[in-house]
């Protein structure tokens, strides 16, 4: 027999947090996630959904030596139906971003 559910309100913590912290956090995230896909294999993949994550993604990641761009394949997982070089563009805010660093071939985004 399964037990009784529970009665007891679960508590919820809410944190808000400053964009730049946010971004850094971020950052932080995928360049883990980064380095450890690039010690088992040639070549990190990455997703990038729509909204504000593109431009919070480029901030955390802008300015730093461990990123390394030449070895990733980005995906748009929630573009949209824009041009490429529309300023709502995900792809435009990634690609404009990160090519500013260093150079993702296109056939990888």
């Amino acid at each position: 027999m399964a037990p009784a559910p529970s009665t007891t309100p679960h508590q919820q913590s809410i944190y808000a947090l400053p964009k730049d912290q946010v971004a850094r956090s971020l950052g932080d995230s995928v360049v883990k996630a980064q380095d450890k896909a690039l010690s088992k294999r040639s070549r990190f993949t990455l997703a990038v959904s729509g909204g504000s994550l593109a431009k919070t993604l480029i901030d955390g990641l802008t300015g730093r030596d461990e990123v390394k761009c030449d070895r990733w394949v980005v995906f748009f997982v929630d573009e949209r139906v824009v041009p490429l070089d529309h300023q709502d563009s995900n792809y435009r805010i990634v690609h404009e971003g990160l090519s500013s660093q260093v150079p993702i071939p296109e056939e990888d985004t």
